[in-house]
């Protein structure tokens, strides 16, 4: 479904992505992990069409997004669910009004149909009860749970998910994964996270994007991820032990 070929990108004299290629099946959820500096949250605006690459092609069911105008590139990008990293809530909207907001703004929907949906879906993050508070009553992990339903309502097919876990705690961190692969299963979108939570985010995903030096490193489950001898791999983990070994996904 996606099809990322040789793609570079520049800023000023700084290489970020340097012929960069993979493919991302449909339906797959993919990790993204990679030093500082390695491209990773460039890679992910590039895929939303936020960036548009220096050279190579990006596509999307065979279609190269940067070639795209007017109609059918709005169409497009209304396939996608964008979760950022701070979550981008709208102070001044109530949790109710921040998720409908891709629904009253981009749709004709009428008012109840919208309700429903709105309602639908922060049950489903376990946000009932909250429509009514403001971004700022609500803890870290709120904000990530309401960010993730107004990325979700629309149904996505599409999902990029910036640095998920940043910032919260290890419990509310394990939460939020667990929202996504919750989402994952009930939705079967296509999507990228980009993360620094390893090992648990491993263990949601079907496979791991290594990528250094603005390439793709390697491609590989979470399991064989972790436990590769790699020396590269074996110093991003941070040494010859690295963490524990997570689990292989399950699937359903």
């Amino acid at each position: 479904m996606i099809q990322i070929q040789e793609i570079h990108k520049s800023f000023g004299r700084q290489k970020v992505i340097d012929g960069l290629s993979i493919s991302i099946a449909k339906g797959e959820l993919v990790a993204v992990l990679g030093s500082s500096g390695s491209g990773k949250s460039v890679l992910l605006k590039h895929v939303a069409g936020l960036l548009k690459p220096d050279r190579g092609k990006i596509l999307l069911d065979g279609q190269d997004i940067h070639g795209l105008r007017g109609k059918t590139l709005a169409s497009l990008r209304n396939r996608m669910g964008f979760l950022f990293q701070g979550g981008a809530m709208f102070d001044s909207m109530t949790v109710f009004e921040n998720v409908a907001f891709p629904l009253t703004e981009r749709t004709r929907l009428p008012g109840e149909e919208i309700r429903v949906k709105v309602m639908k879906e922060l049950e489903a993050v376990g946000l009932s009860g909250s429509e009514e508070k403001y971004p700022s009553q609500l803890s870290g992990g709120m904000i990530k749970r309401a960010a993730m339903a107004r990325a979700l309502v629309r149904d996505p097919e599409i999902m990029m998910i910036d640095e998920p876990t940043t910032g919260l705690d290890p419990a509310i961190r394990l939460a939020v994964l667990k929202l996504i692969d919750e989402s994952h299963k009930r939705l079967k979108f296509t999507g990228i996270v980009v993360t620094h939570e390893i090992p648990s985010a491993l263990a949601i995903v079907d496979h791991v994007v290594f990528l250094k030096a603005g390439k793709v490193y390697s491609k590989t489950s979470g399991a064989d991820f972790l436990s590769s001898s790699d020396p590269v791999i074996r110093e991003f983990l941070g040494g010859d032990e690295g963490p524990e070994i997570c689990p292989q996904k399950q699937g359903g």
